[in-house]
């Protein structure tokens, strides 16, 4: 049964599952970009309380598992929206023809952030991904769209 009707017949038992076993019961199971497993797992993120949102991150940066970082994009993009932005979802792998960033948030004052979430297995690399942020916040023209004021924000955790 799939991850929203399953939701809406018996929410106990989607609670109850691993934030893994909700991404594998959403669409085919298989997290990437357009997808229906993305689309159906972003639809329950919206509307799930903010603590499961919460308990779900905590696992993501604390257990090592497939598409970890993709589940943690989309629950840190979830968590912009219910502090007021509007968020553009990101690509989970960017492209040669598309900037990779995981969120695109514009505040109520009508101020952007580009949000990059990150589990890093070494420090050593922050300086290397913030880089490739602040290259990606000069090329707004490829966002295609004219940020009026451009924020980073960088959600890294090192992962041990």
């Amino acid at each position: 049964m799939p991850l929203l009707a399953l939701w809406e017949a018996n929410p106990q038992a989607i609670k109850e599952m691993t934030i893994e076993q909700v991404v594998a019961t959403a669409g085919d199971g298989h997290l990437r970009d357009k997808s229906d497993c993305s689309r159906e797992l972003r639809e329950y993120l919206s509307q799930v309380q903010s603590g499961s949102l919460a308990h779900y991150a905590e696992h993501c940066l604390s257990s090592a598992f497939n598409r970890g970082g993709m589940v943690l994009q989309d629950l840190i993009n979830e968590m912009g929206r219910r502090l007021d932005f509007k968020v553009t979802n990101g690509r989970y792998q960017g492209t040669t023809s598309e900037i990779g960033f995981d969120g695109l948030w514009k505040g109520p004052e009508g101020n952007d952030l580009i949000v990059e979430v990150r589990q890093l297995m070494h420090i050593a690399s922050l300086s290397i991904q913030l880089l490739v942020i602040a290259r990606g916040c000069r090329s707004r023209a490829q966002l295609g769209r004219t940020l009026q004021f451009c924020s980073l924000l960088d959600a890294t955790t090192p992962v041990n």
